[in-house]
């Protein structure tokens, strides 16, 4: 641990974390009704295959494991566990537009 206001000797970028994977899809189809009156239907998808995105594990040791700080060769439990994810699951959205 460095001593208080000072830097680690980690270096820089060196804490990296998981990959972010997404495809967002769209389908239209636009049909003419009169002369000067066309109908547009669309489908959009985000995150299409609803592949997890996950967070990054915290870059910080928090107050509820500052215990082990007195022990340096303590193991700090769930200190780069990955809790939580970053997007949102798989959304479609459904739309229509009169043109005139």
């Amino acid at each position: 641990m460095p001593a208080s206001g000072t830097f680690g000797d980690e270096i820089r970028n060196s804490w990296i974390g998981p990959n972010w994977r997404d495809l967002d899809l769209s389908l239209g189809k636009t049909f003419q009704i009169y002369e000067n009156l066309h109908l547009e239907i669309r489908a959009d998808s985000f995150n299409a295959f609803n592949h997890p995105n996950f967070s990054a594990p915290p870059s910080t040791i928090g107050p509820g494991i500052t215990s082990s700080l007195t022990n340096p060769n303590a193991l700090i439990p769930n200190a780069t566990a990955i809790t939580s994810t970053a997007a949102g699951n798989r959304d479609i959205q459904l739309g229509g537009r009169f043109t005139f």
